[in-house]
């Protein structure tokens, strides 16, 4: 089988499909990565082919800061991925059996159509498609009456249609296609979408079509080992906590250091704080504080005693594999779903605000480091996602894909 994978989004969207292609690759398939270029080495380090697969959203992100996290300021640079994605995969899926995107991915129907192969959107969270118990992440909700989140998608679709129905029907007309009237039917029914999450961490709606099928979540397996100077401090004392807020930006990230730092010292623990896109770290730290870049996140989690996050579905995931309690910090989209499910799973605190006070950090940290039924229903989670492998579901749903028998 030949396969082009399409991730279009931040590490969180475009680790688990890398790791979904190791596995692949190790089934013995043919596997080409299209993703930005500063991914170029995650996917390369992987073992995979690299080929170009449009801009850099990071590099969006750190020019735009916390304005980019207004949805239609994304939905406006989705245009620009829009018009990239058909130069890039139209050349990238020459005779490929299948392509594989994420929710980004809206000319993957279209592409699918023009060669005649299946097409896969990976969702990493159980809001992909319009139902009653999920309210669109578009509407940084967590929790809401089954009318709210019914009205939640409409609206959505609404913004959808206004957006990306215009530069998804140009291309389908170059190519002799009939236009759409509905962008969200169209990749819903143009695509088989693979949800790469857990059935208990994150339940399927029950109104799901058969289009949808539940793997497990996407783990890569990275032979990358910790730095030394981590290691060092890791073996220096208690396990430290981690905190970080991924691809998340923050327009003072002195200010957050600061709060970060003086809560942790009320607190008494140890902490290990991820620069991220927000740029923090930096400056006059404790020597109980150690500040670090990209790491190998299922071996540094195994380490801590509690994570501190933006609510990221990998991020939330690799915390869960570890079985450590998490305190959610959700700044946009379906972040604010993790953070609701966590809270109700009892894994952790209810989530805090995106601009939290350090007394506010303060109560989740001792919550998190001394709450001992939360700490055995986070091991007990752990042990439970350690016992499969979500990415070689994954693999065997895209073989009986491509052979027609799904």
């Amino acid at each position: 089988m030949k396969a082009v994978l399409a991730p279009v989004g931040t590490r969180g969207d475009v680790q688990p499909v890398v790791a979904l292609g190791q596995r692949m690759s190790g089934a013995g398939h043919d596997v080409t990565v299209a993703a930005a270029e500063n991914f170029r080495g995650l996917v390369e380090g992987a073992g995979l082919r690299y080929v170009y697969g449009g801009r850099d959203v990071e590099r969006e992100v750190r020019e735009r800061g916390e304005a980019v996290a207004n949805p239609l300021t994304l939905l406006s640079y989705a245009r620009t991925l829009v018009e990239e994605q058909f130069e890039v995969l139209e050349k990238a899926c020459e005779g490929a059996d299948v392509l594989l995107g994420t929710l980004l991915l809206v000319s993957g129907p279209t592409i699918g159509e023009r060669f005649g192969i299946p097409v896969c959107i990976a969702s990493f969270f159980p809001g992909c498609a319009p139902n009653d118990e999920i309210p669109s992440p578009f509407s940084s909700l967590g929790r809401s009456p089954r009318w709210v989140n019914r009205a939640t998608w409409r609206m959505q679709g609404l913004v959808l249609n206004a957006t990306l129905r215009g530069p998804v029907n140009r291309h389908r007309e170059r190519l002799g296609f009939s236009p759409v009237s509905d962008l969200v039917d169209y990749v819903q029914n143009g695509a088989t979408t693979l949800l790469a999450t857990d059935v208990e961490l994150a339940p399927p709606p029950a109104e799901w079509n058969g289009r949808h099928r539940v793997t497990g979540f996407w783990f890569l397996d990275s032979p990358t080992p910790l730095p030394e100077d981590l290691e060092a401090f890791l073996d220096a004392g208690d396990p430290p906590v981690y905190i970080g807020f991924g691809s998340m930006p923050n327009d003072d990230p002195v200010a957050r250091t600061e709060i970060i730092a003086e809560a942790c010292t009320t607190v008494g623990c140890r902490a290990i704080v991820s620069s991220g896109w927000a740029n923090l770290g930096g400056g006059s730290l404790s020597s109980r504080i150690r500040t670090i870049g990209p790491v190998n996140h299922r071996l540094l989690f195994e380490r801590v005693a509690a994570t501190v996050h933006h609510g990221g579905a990998g991020t939330t995931a690799a915390s869960a594999l570890a079985g450590v309690p998490q305190v959610m910090v959700p700044h946009i989209f379906d972040q604010f779903y993790w953070a609701a499910r966590v809270e109700r799973l009892g894994l952790g605190p209810a989530a805090l605000p995106k601009h939290f006070r350090t007394a506010e950090l303060v109560r989740a940290l001792r919550f998190a480091l001394e709450d001992t039924a939360t700490q055995e229903r986070a091991k007990r989670m752990g042990s439970r996602l350690s016992s499969y492998s979500g990415a070689d579901r994954a693999v065997v749903l895209l073989e009986k894909l491509v052979a027609g028998a799904l």
